[in-house]
């Protein structure tokens, strides 16, 4: 797992491991919490997030699931998700690096 990952970096220098990859969030959090590991080079990969609706719900889930994509979607055209996005996290997650 990424903490796993994260914690046998801490024990230092190639004492279980030498790099590990994980999100970019997941690596600021450890660095900010005192973790030393570096973080090097350009993400080699972008995590797609996802809202999840239970498709085996009693009501049909469809209306809910063209409902929430809208507002996704207008967040995402009015810069919501962007902002948001900054605010916690200090970068724009809603692009990839360098679009």
């Amino acid at each position: 797992t990424d903490s796993s990952a994260i914690q046998d970096l801490a024990l230092g220098d190639g004492v279980r491991l030498d790099a590990a990859m994980s999100s970019l969030t997941t690596l600021e959090e450890a660095v900010d919490s005192g973790i030393p590991i570096k973080i090097v080079g350009d993400p080699l990969y972008y995590e797609p997030l996802a809202a999840a609706i239970d498709k085996e719900a009693p009501a049909d889930p469809q209306p809910l699931v063209d409902e929430v994509s809208k507002i996704i979607e207008e967040m995402h055209e009015d810069g919501t998700l962007t902002e948001l996005s900054k605010k916690w996290y200090g970068i724009d997650l809603t692009k990839k690096q360098g679009a």
